[in-house]
């Protein structure tokens, strides 16, 4: 089963710890986005829901959380760059600022995501392509392509 757009249902919110997970304090740029709909492969478990989105001082910065393999990951991107649309396939390019683990109340996230794994990337891709730009809000129809570039010190 592919990815698909939904609205959280509440047996999935305590199938996930998503009350739990949803409590993310982190420095930088950002407003909490109380998360209601996510990007979900049932089938595999994973899912792929926005967090925090910048506002005014960082209105390209956005925060995700991503379920993968039994393992949650806080993934910030910045959005570098925006083609297409109104009927011409839609491509953005995201910098992947950092994965890690979910960090809880009062602790700082380490970075531990597993992105050298190449289905992790995959997968991670699939989320974001499957989500488009919103979610289940995202009104465009036409292809959507999203391009994932890690920050050079993520790889090294």
């Amino acid at each position: 089963m592919p990815f698909v757009n939904e609205f959280i249902q509440p047996e999935d919110r305590l199938h996930y710890d998503l009350v739990e997970n949803m409590v993310i304090r982190h420095t930088g740029p950002a407003g909490h986005i109380p998360a209601r709909h996510w990007t979900i492969d049932r089938e595999r478990g994973m899912y792929l829901t926005q967090i925090k989105q910048g506002g005014e001082e960082a209105p390209r910065f956005s925060a995700f959380l991503f379920y993968w393999q039994g393992h949650i990951f806080y993934i910030k991107t910045w959005l570098l760059s925006s083609c297409g649309g109104g009927g011409v396939p839609r491509t953005n390019t995201f910098r992947l600022d950092f994965l890690g683990e979910v960090p809880r109340e009062g602790q700082h996230p380490k970075l531990n995501a597993p992105f050298r794994n190449l289905q992790f990337v995959a997968d991670l891709q699939d989320a974001f392509n499957a989500r488009k730009e919103a979610g289940i809000h995202t009104l465009e129809t036409n292809p959507y392509h999203a391009v994932l570039k890690l920050t050079p010190s993520l790889v090294e």
